[in-house]
């Protein structure tokens, strides 16, 4: 949208250079008209499904080779960040429910479309949470249960170890 704007906004200044540098008479008055409706096509084109559609960074187009493609490299680098997160996410979910978390192991699969999915999930609580008079098989299960939420996987996949 900021592309569009600042498009609009440096074709307007060019046309009123234009407009101004043009001198009057028969061919003013037939270019002006035409110079000024292009100017607000482009204008109000994107809210009539104009300026083609770009989703994700791909160009929807009926050329399958148009696709932008991903560095290895630079794609390895992203799911290292998500995985990352993750850690940090399943860090915070132990904390919110009073756990101490120790190490965070995410195993996950990359698809032919480049998407990451979590498919295994082993985490190691640092203090014990086996309390004899705590619900603490509850709180276990509440925990895997944010996980799997959270990580979009299934519950039988999530290990929880106390060392």
């Amino acid at each position: 949208m900021v592309e569009w704007a600042i498009g609009v906004s440096l074709a307007a200044i060019f046309v009123s250079v234009v407009f101004i540098l043009m001198p009057d008479g028969k061919v003013a008055a037939f270019c002006k008209p035409l110079i000024g409706l292009s100017v607000f096509i482009s204008a109000v084109a994107p809210f009539f499904g104009g300026y083609g559609n770009y989703v994700d960074s791909e160009y929807m187009g009926s050329d399958e080779s148009a696709f932008i493609t991903v560095d290895e490299n630079y794609l390895s680098y992203i799911n290292d960040l998500r995985i990352a997160e993750y850690r940090d996410g399943c860090v915070k979910i132990a904390k919110n429910l009073g756990l101490n978390c120790g190490e965070v192991l995410i195993e996950y699969n990359v698809n032919d479309k480049k998407e990451l999915s979590v498919t295994s999930l082993k985490i190691y609580l640092n203090d014990s949470v086996i309390i004899p008079k705590d619900e603490h098989i509850d709180i276990l299960r509440r925990f895997k249960e944010d996980l799997s939420e959270y990580l979009n996987v299934d519950i039988t996949e999530i290990a929880v170890y106390e060392k």
